[in-house]
C-alpha cells in the first residue's frame, strides 16, 4: 500500500545555473542529503476509510544530460514508514511488505525529457512533466509512469512526483486490518530539495 510520491525526484538542481550555461555539462543531483518525505495514500473497503502514510526522504542520486535527459535512482527505507497507528504500521512493515527481507524499495529512472526552456529562468513552475522508471519493491520489479511538478524561485527549487501502482504487482497480497481492506491501487508522492553538482565531459 505505498504511495509513492517522489516529489523530491530530480529535476530540480539545473534550475540554479545561468542560462549561458545550464546544458553546458551533465549536472548531478545527490539526494543523500537532501530534505523530503515520501507519502502514500490507500482506501479501504469497507465505508471508503482514507489510509495515509509517510516515510523518510528518499537517497540516491540522479544525472541530468546536456540535452535535458534525466538517468539514475532512489531508494527508500521501508522501515520509516509511518500509518499514524503502531499496530497498523506494524503489521503492514511485517506481515506484508516483509521489511526484515526486503528493507528498501528501488524507483529507477529511465525516461524523462525536461523542457529546458523553463530552466534557464529565476523562476518557473512546471506542472505535468511525464516520467517513466522502474520499481523494485518486494522482490519484484514492475515498470512505472507518473506526472511530476517542477519549480524554482530564486536559489530555491523542488519536485514532486507522483504515480501509482497495484500492490499485487509486487507479490503482496492485499492487506487486511480490523475488518478493512485495503484497495490494490495505491498512489505514491515523493518530494524533495537536492545539491547538484557539474560533471566535466
Amino acid at each position: 500500500m505505498l504511495y509513492f510520491r517522489f516529489s523530491k525526484l530530480i529535476f530540480i538542481g539545473s534550475a540554479f545555473l545561468p542560462a549561458t550555461s545550464v546544458w553546458a555539462q551533465t549536472q548531478k543531483l545527490d539526494f543523500n542529503q537532501s530534505t523530503g518525505s515520501t507519502e502514500f495514500h490507500a482506501i479501504g473497503r469497507p465505508s471508503a476509510i482514507k489510509i495515509n502514510g509517510t516515510g523518510a526522504s528518499p537517497k540516491g542520486a540522479v544525472l541530468i544530460s546536456q540535452d535535458g535527459k534525466i538517468s539514475g535512482e532512489l531508494l527508500l527505507d521501508l522501515s520509516t514508514l509511518d500509518t499514524g497507528i503502531s499496530m497498523r504500521t506494524n503489521h503492514m512493515k511485517e506481515k506484508y511488505l516483509e521489511v526484515g527481507k526486503y528493507p528498501q524499495a528501488r524507483l529507477a529512472i529511465t525516461d524523462v525529457l525536461l523542457p529546458k526552456q523553463d530552466l534557464t529562468k529565476v523562476d518557473y513552475s512546471e506542472n505535468a512533466v511525464p516520467f517513466k522508471g522502474m520499481l523494485f519493491l518486494h522482490g519484484a520489479s514492475k515498470p512505472v509512469e507518473g506526472l511530476a511538478h517542477i519549480e524554482r524561485h530564486g536559489q530555491s527549487s523542488m519536485i514532486k512526483a507522483e504515480f501509482s501502482v497495484k500492490i499485487t504487482d509486487f507479490q503482496i497480497p492485499v492487506p487486511v486490518f480490523a475488518g478493512i481492506t485495503v484497495a490494490n491501487d495505491v498512489s505514491l508522492v515523493v518530494t524533495a530539495n537536492a545539491p547538484f553538482a557539474l560533471l566535466q565531459q
